[in-house]
């Protein structure tokens, strides 16, 4: 099985993201909940940062997204990160390829498309000739099967 994310939603330049940010690592493209605990209706580039300034608020994780033309930030506890870091996804046993859908109108095919998946976190809507259900924890990349 190997995981393949797609292309980047953002196309964020990572290794800007990551001088400008000194001490993080990229972690995936997700939804993550709001303020409300619902899930935003698009993805976010999740970062760990490895030295957080806890005295002025910030946190060991980080997000940034884009609405229009304008770059937004906010931040995730260690508790946040636990609750939105795993992801339903499939596996094609065609190519072998583990699928999941980043935010809820994101349809992805696999490499040799004869399976597919969307819904985000909101809902997993899939197609395929053999598959299986999989859970993927999205801050390591390791996959479970879960039927």
């Amino acid at each position: 099985m190997k995981l393949n994310k797609g292309e980047p939603f953002l196309n964020l330049n990572h290794k800007k993201v990551l001088k400008a940010y000194n001490g993080t690592k990229f972690i995936n493209e997700m939804q993550v909940k709001d303020k409300n605990g619902n899930y935003t209706n698009f993805p976010v580039s999740v970062y760990y940062a490895k030295t957080p300034d806890l005295d002025k608020g910030h946190k060991p994780y980080f997000f940034l997204f884009k609405e229009e033309d304008r770059l937004f930030v906010g931040g995730l506890t260690v508790d946040q990160m636990e609750d939105n870091r795993y992801q339903k996804g499939i596996y094609c046993h065609d190519c072998g390829d583990v699928i999941y859908s980043k935010y809820r109108h994101d349809y992805t095919k696999c490499t040799c498309g004869n399976s597919s998946v969307d819904g985000g976190k909101d809902y997993l809507k899939f197609s395929g000739r053999k598959i299986n259900i999989v859970m993927i924890d999205l801050l390591t990349d390791e996959i479970r099967e879960i039927n």
